[in-house]
């Protein structure tokens, strides 16, 4: 594992083929030590500990998605992967809060950071290395007792992991290809977000049809103008035409994956007014056209762990977890 203060790797448009040569911009971190890393956003801010884990975790469900992953993406990071032998930055995991867990980082972050960074979005990103073998052996003993593992973002960076382990199996369970890097953190200092969908309106398509349609839909309980931008529980906050609309939807009993916002806007709203608008593929959206944008209420930290409890997907985009870990600051050998 490395840290570096320039963030070498951060930038992801560099070829895959320099990417190894990058590394002596690095400070190479040998066990044992203790490796914080803590996100700052505002009044917000969340404290993990960055950790190589087994990739048999995820083989045994002690690791556990919520989202499903695209095969070319996952082709994609396994090419990037395979080239450089490093991995870019450490998959997001959520576990349920540890006191114990907690003390100890606070030991960790009670002395000056190895390296702190800000950037443009607000978020400031620090790490701190501990070289002391008794805190650094405690930070791992804790950990190694959080029963499941959540992840919060990474979820193709940890299906590529499983790939690149599986191509590997022969070199045995110790051997960096085995392990993946990852940050844990508390699930009461996660913070999730709505994630926003746009759809381009058809041609010929007026508001008036637009709102018409989604008010007629099965699962809406009532459609109103409103004047604000936040999002409620069991709703849509809708833009159309700089105009703000709540769609209110019909609760639902069930499992926990189809009670949330989310999956009712992308299987039951979405689909319903497929004859009037279509979803935009990401960054394709055009200046000039008719755009309906529709943003759930985001679920709960609770409810998504539900919902990996329940061995249950949700759509694709479904979560944002904001802030996240940046590429880069914190990279790891594979070979």
């Amino acid at each position: 594992m490395n840290t570096g203060q320039d963030g070498a790797l951060e930038s992801p448009g560099l070829p895959p083929q320099r990417l190894g040569s990058l590394l002596g911009h690095y400070e190479r971190v040998t066990p044992p030590t203790a490796v914080v890393y803590r996100v700052s956003c505002g009044p917000h801010q969340q404290t993990g500990v960055v950790l190589e884990v087994p990739v048999e975790y995820y083989r045994a469900g002690r690791i556990k998605p919520h989202e499903a992953t695209a095969a070319d993406r996952e082709r994609r990071l396994l090419l990037f992967t395979e080239t450089t032998g490093v991995e870019r930055m450490p998959v997001m995991l959520a576990h349920a809060p540890r006191t114990a867990l907690r003390s100890l980082l606070q030991e960790v972050t009670a002395g000056p950071p190895r390296l702190q960074r800000s950037f443009a979005d607000g978020s400031v990103h620090t790490v701190w290395v501990s070289a002391d073998p008794l805190l650094s052996e405690a930070v791992q003993r804790e950990a190694s007792q959080l029963e499941s593992l959540y992840i919060a973002d990474g979820h193709h960076r940890m299906a590529t992991a499983v790939r690149y382990a599986e191509r590997r199996r022969q070199l045995g369970p110790d051997h960096p290809s085995a392990f993946t890097m990852a940050v844990l953190f508390p699930s009461d200092e996660l913070r999730v977000r709505g994630y926003r969908r746009l759809l381009r309106i058809q041609p010929g398509v007026s508001d008036s049809e637009v709102l018409t349609a989604l008010a007629a839909l099965p699962v809406t309980a009532w459609l109103e103008a409103t004047t604000d931008r936040f999002t409620a529980p069991r709703s849509v906050l809708i833009g159309l035409d700089n105009r703000n609309y709540r769609l209110w939807l019909r609760g639902t009993r069930g499992d926990p994956r189809s009670a949330l916002d989310a999956v009712l806007l992308q299987e039951r709203v979405i689909p319903g007014i497929a004859d009037k608008a279509v979803p935009v593929p990401a960054g394709r959206e055009q200046i000039d056209e008719r755009v309906l944008s529709l943003e759930p209420h985001p679920p709960t930290i609770e409810q998504i762990m539900a919902v990996s409890d329940a061995n249950m997907l949700l759509p694709p985009k479904s979560t944002w977890f904001d802030p996240k870990v940046r590429p880069g600051l914190i990279v790891r050998e594979l070979r």
